[in-house]
């Protein structure tokens, strides 16, 4: 089974290689669609790639935290704290990451809030499960 730091190493090409950069250029806390301006297409590039070079399923709306607002809004019209409802919809990233995501998510503005990190914690996550 690969270590954290390969996957994280092929999540990054991946990523790189999408977006024509440096692997080195993509950190854990690059955001896909500020930092490198990232659009759907290029969401749906990425999940096929790990799909292939993974061998894993992608449940895209999971990976890419599409539905993280509409979430959030459900906990707030329903009085449940976001932080069960994210460590349910999204258990693979920390509880820190969770916390961020809430705090940064309430913001009137926010843009969209995706990390490579994000990715690659799915997939290794993803890769474990099916390990």
């Amino acid at each position: 089974m690969e270590t954290k730091q390969a996957i994280w190493s092929r999540v990054q090409t991946i990523i790189a290689d999408i977006f024509d950069r440096a692997p080195e250029d993509i950190a854990p806390e690059t955001r896909i669609m500020t930092d490198l301006g990232g659009e759907s297409v290029d969401l749906l590039e990425i999940a096929v790639r790990i799909n292939a070079d993974f061998g894993i399923p992608v449940d895209e709306d999971t990976v890419f935290l599409k539905s993280l607002r509409y979430l959030l809004a459900e906990c707030r019209a329903g009085g449940r704290q976001p932080e069960d409802a994210l460590r349910e919809a999204y258990p693979y990233l920390t509880p820190e990451r969770r916390e961020t995501l809430a705090r940064e998510a309430a913001q009137p503005q926010a843009m969209p809030l995706l990390c490579a990190g994000d990715i690659a914690a799915y997939v290794e996550a993803t890769v474990r499960r099916q390990g």
